[in-house]
């Protein structure tokens, strides 16, 4: 832990709550200017005054959300409590109705976009904008977030991953024609399921735990992805766990003749007609779970790691920033202090590689 003592510029923002703050920084000739922005609308303030390449560092609590149409960077506390820093997370929620939407306004493929410990509480929409579809986004993170409802891809995709993540939705091509090139979705607790990209995207669902399934007379070839070291929780006879033509390593599902299409290409599946986890048998998520798998030895992944969100690089909720604590102002005389503490968070031993 360090105690720093900082000049800013402060700009207030909406006066619900002065302690939230949205810390902007740019980088300029070497050196790096910061602005404090304060209250709900710090958010919405902090982007609008940013620039491509510019980083936003949230403090927990709750904020309005914003439209993102720049190359930034925004940083939460995370998306739950944090018993080891005392902070609470950073929330995002709706001002006017619309979804988190990612997407140059003023047309042009819009790069380098990086969320990460965040709750998002509305459908995260990537390349739209103000009701529009736009250009593609690509070169996307979101990392450690909690969305709730469904992450919506409304254009081509390239070089986007979603990594960590709770989704109680879906990741879902807005339709068969467009395109994901890899897209890769790993160490994810998904509500629903992935889907509906164009023949021939490549999508890598990785490490995940998978909620539903395809209806199965549909024509799912626009969801062949690659599945590896996942958990499906759906057993239905009326649907299949993955897209027809899918490839499917190393995973484990209730029933192989009821949730896997015969058109699949297997290899080292588990079938486990009980349930799968010591903490519960419903995969449902809630805060206190754990997921640890039954047989962890035994239901062994195509990496040497265990089946499920535990495995391959782990389920951490802890941002790979340090957590701002204790923030207060002094003036003297016509310059603003700005003190705070820095937590610096320790990775769980279960994450060996903590970045996304």
């Amino acid at each position: 832990m360090s105690v720093m003592a900082l000049c800013f510029t402060m700009v207030a923002g909406a006066q619900q709550n002065a302690m939230l703050t949205a810390i902007l920084q740019h980088e300029a000739d070497g050196e790096v200017q910061t602005t404090l922005y304060v209250g709900m609308d710090a958010f919405i303030n902090a982007h609008n005054a940013a620039v491509d390449g510019d980083v936003i560092t949230l403090s927990a609590g709750q904020f309005y959300l914003t439209s993102i149409s720049k190359s930034v960077s925004v940083y939460g506390t995370g998306f739950e409590a944090d018993n080891t820093t005392g902070t609470d997370a950073t929330t995002l929620v709706k001002k006017d109705g619309s979804n988190m939407q990612i997407g140059n306004s003023t047309n042009g493929v819009l790069e380098n976009v990086h969320l990460e410990g965040l709750r998002i509480k509305s459908q995260l929409d990537i390349a739209y904008i103000n009701g529009q579809q736009t250009d593609p986004v690509n070169n996307l993170t979101v990392a450690k977030c909690y969305i709730e409802g469904n992450i919506a891809f409304i254009n081509n995709v390239t070089d986007a991953n979603v990594s960590q993540c709770v989704i109680t939705g879906g990741v879902y091509g807005n339709s068969a024609t467009y395109l994901a090139t890899n897209l890769t979705i790993c160490n994810c607790h998904i509500g629903t399921l992935v889907r509906t990209f164009a023949t021939g995207s490549s999508v890598l669902i990785d490490h995940c735990i998978i909620g539903e399934g395809f209806y199965h007379d549909a024509n799912c070839d626009n969801s062949a992805f690659t599945w590896q070291n996942c958990i499906f929780l759906l057993d239905s006879y009326y649907h299949k766990n993955v897209g027809y033509g899918s490839n499917v390593y190393n995973c484990l599902f209730h029933n192989f003749e009821r949730n896997i299409p015969a058109s699949a290409n297997c290899e080292n599946n588990f079938e486990v007609p009980e349930g799968y986890f010591t903490d519960g048998d419903d995969g449902k998520y809630s805060p206190t779970r754990t997921f640890e798998i039954k047989n962890p030895t035994e239901w062994i992944g195509n990496d040497n790691t265990e089946i499920g969100i535990n495995g391959g690089i782990g389920f951490s909720k802890v941002p790979s920033t340090p957590v701002v604590k204790n923030l207060s102002t002094t003036v003297v005389g016509k310059k603003l202090n700005v003190s705070f503490e820095t937590h610096a968070r320790p990775v769980p031993a279960t994450n060996t590689n903590p970045e996304p």
